[in-house]
């Protein structure tokens, strides 16, 4: 009885998936048609069952990373055209012209000529300043007269320095500059000291006058290497006798 119970419930269960499987297979009665489903080339199947077509789920694309470009140093953006002028270059370090003359090249290597043997300077003393002081002979003449008018000359330095040397003259005029000499005489000098006319020189005794008049001396030092020239003057009146 239970076993009989049992075939049934199994025959039942059969006939309701052959039943099935014939509403989902089109009325087929080909349980092997039933279980394959068709394909559509977009992979939907034709009257899809349930347990027999699974339903497709839409592949899930994962993106593949795309390697970020490297930036590179020079900008491949295209500048937009702009409205600025374009600046021309101004020439840099170009020498102006000028109208200087060319310096002409020293020429070098030029010998140097060194002088030997060269004596050694002596330092020359300033010359020092002179003096001369000038004396009357006999002041008591008249003319005419056989006494001689005359005069002395003490030569001296003002600043010491080597004993003069040189000339000393003596020129004699009645009246003044412009009248001519009546009487000369040049002396020697050697030293420090006294000339008279009446007893030194070249042409010794003085002038013995002739006419009365105003006679006037004029005694000059010619100076040397270490002396200074000087000049003194004298006037001596001679009235008539």
């Amino acid at each position: 009885m239970r076993h009989t119970w049992l075939a049934m419930v199994v025959c039942m269960a059969l006939g309701a998936v052959m039943f099935a499987l014939y509403v989902d297979g089109g009325g087929t009665t080909d349980v092997s048609a039933a279980r394959k489903p068709t394909a559509t080339p977009g992979g939907d199947c034709i009257r899809p069952n349930k347990h027999f077509c699974p339903r497709t789920s839409t592949p899930t694309v994962t993106p593949t990373e795309t390697a970020t470009p490297t930036a590179s140093a020079t900008s491949t953006d295209t500048p937009e055209p702009t409205n600025a002028p374009t600046e021309t270059p101004v020439p840099t370090d170009t020498p102006e012209p000028t109208n200087a003359p060319t310096e002409t090249p020293v020429p070098t290597d030029t010998p140097t000529v060194t002088a030997t043997n060269t004596a050694t300077a002596t330092r020359t003393p300033l010359p020092a300043r002179t003096f001369v002081g000038l004396s009357y002979g006999d002041t008591a003449i008249c003319a005419p007269s056989s006494s001689p008018i005359s005069v002395s000359a003490a030569l001296g330095q003002i600043e010491p320095s080597n004993s003069p040397t040189g000339t000393l003259t003596f020129v004699l005029r009645n009246g003044d500059s412009s009248q001519p000499v009546i009487y000369t005489n040049v002396v020697n000098v050697n030293g420090i000291g006294t000339y008279d006319v009446l007893t030194d020189g070249d042409n010794p005794g003085g002038y013995r006058p002739q006419v009365s008049g105003q006679y006037n001396w004029v005694v000059t030092y010619s100076g040397d290497t270490y002396n200074l020239p000087t000049t003194s003057y004298a006037s001596q009146g001679v009235p008539d006798c």
